[in-house]
């Protein structure tokens, strides 16, 4: 199946062809391109294009609700909407709601190739579609665009293959989110449930899982627990000073001693001793066998999936039972349970640390609602604790929570609060 950037990068190679709009119209430009990748053409007229040849459609808010992004080589729409002045459908289909649609162009990410419309009267392509006044996306069922995700790349900007990512963002060895989150992490989540929308997980699992790295991470995959990271070079404090080679080198040179490992990437991935007793870092070894960056965000969703694929994370083997119920990984990622269930069961499946239980779900519950539209709950208060755990048999007596109390037990035992095996 042709995939979307196949079909995008198509497009783009008519940038400069000269052709002009009495050559190839708007729609007559989309089917050059299907005709290019081999696929059939569409209807002529944009409208029965809108309404009768596409698997998905809907307003550009919609499809990044849905899908976290518009998804390279989708179709941009431009369509007005009854009672505009402008409003002049084909008879068959005037007054059903839909409206007029007038344009159509490519989506090349981050702009648009298209014939015609705002910006030109020939084929062209614009570095962005803000300002063309494309209000809907559409699909076809002929061409695979939710699984068309970035290859981890090699170059070092801050927005890293769509990604933002920073080693200096917050420090700590965990931390709990508790403002609306930024507009760079909201670009991160989005990322991350388009990634795994597309390998079946349930919205209410991602968010789970989202609650956790909120609080593991801040949602940035270049995220470095505190730990020793003043040995790194410069403190760690530039991307391009931290390739793989010197973060695994780092992990060697302190394997022995487990108070000076670390943990890094959105859910901070802690080392293992391979079967011949080399030390490996997690995630960095992971990078080198697939010649990915480490601080790669779709890097760090790949293994994610391939940890569940192959049920290579240690503390799924043993299910976990939150409110009665029993999670595998496979059970997780299927669920539709509350989304605070879900991060409880994320934490005590896969984190496994005793830090910001109650965050977690706020956290999860927090960005359910932001991707359904539905308002947001309030933050939690960090100086308000966790409600204390009474002991059975001690009716009325408090005791300290649970998570409090196995971080001073850990602490007391020289184990690290975010220690995961």
């Amino acid at each position: 199946m042709v995939t979307g950037t196949q079909y995008a990068d198509r497009a783009y190679t008519y940038k400069d062809s000269g052709y002009t709009y009495d050559q190839y119209d708007c729609i007559g430009f989309v089917n050059l391109v299907r005709t290019d990748c081999g696929l059939p053409t569409i209807y002529n007229g944009t409208n029965t294009a809108y309404r009768t040849n596409l698997s998905w459609k809907g307003t550009i808010e919609e499809c990044k609700n849905t899908f976290g992004k518009i998804p390279n080589g989708a179709m941009l729409f431009i369509i007005i909407p009854e009672g505009d002045p402008n409003y002049n459908p084909p008879e068959q289909y005037r007054g059903d709601g839909v409206g007029d649609v007038t344009h159509v162009g490519i989506y090349v990410e981050p702009g648009c190739m298209q014939s015609g419309g705002y910006g030109g009267t020939g084929v062209h392509y614009n570095d962005s579609i803000s300002g063309l006044h494309f209000t809907n996306v559409g699909m076809t069922a002929d061409i695979d665009y939710e699984t068309d995700y970035p290859e981890p790349s090699t170059d070092n900007p801050q927005l890293f293959n769509s990604f933002w990512v920073s080693p200096n963002l917050r420090l700590g060895a965990w931390s709990v989110e508790t403002e609306e989150p930024t507009e760079k992490q909201k670009i991160n989540a989005n990322n991350i449930k388009s990634f795994f929308t597309d390998r079946g997980w349930t919205l209410q699992a991602i968010c789970g899982m989202l609650g956790n790295m909120q609080a593991e991470s801040t949602l940035n995959p270049g995220f470095i627990q505190e730990t020793n990271r003043y040995r790194l070079p410069s403190g760690g404090t530039e991307l391009t000073q931290l390739p793989n080679e010197v973060m695994q080198n780092f992990y060697m040179e302190y394997y022995g001693d487990t108070r000076k490992a670390y943990a890094i990437g959105l859910v901070q991935w802690d080392g293992y001793s391979n079967r011949n007793g080399v030390p490996q870092q997690k995630l960095v070894a992971y990078a080198i066998s697939n010649n990915y960056n480490w601080y790669d965000g779709w890097c760090q969703c790949y293994r994610l999936q391939g940890e569940h694929d192959l049920d290579s994370q240690y503390h799924f083997f043993n299910p976990v039972t939150i409110d009665g119920v029993r999670y595998t990984f496979a059970d997780y990622i299927t669920s539709t349970a509350t989304p605070t269930n879900l991060a409880h069961a994320w934490q005590a499946g896969y984190e496994r640390n005793a830090g910001g239980l109650g965050f977690r779900g706020v956290n999860a519950e927090w960005w359910y609602t932001y991707f359904t539209g539905s308002s947001a709950p309030d933050p939690v208060d960090p100086e308000q604790p966790l409600p204390p755990s009474p002991d059975p048999d001690q009716p009325g007596t408090d005791f300290l929570p649970i998570w409090l109390w196995m971080l001073l037990k850990r602490k007391k035992e020289m184990k690290r609060p975010c220690r995961r095996i």
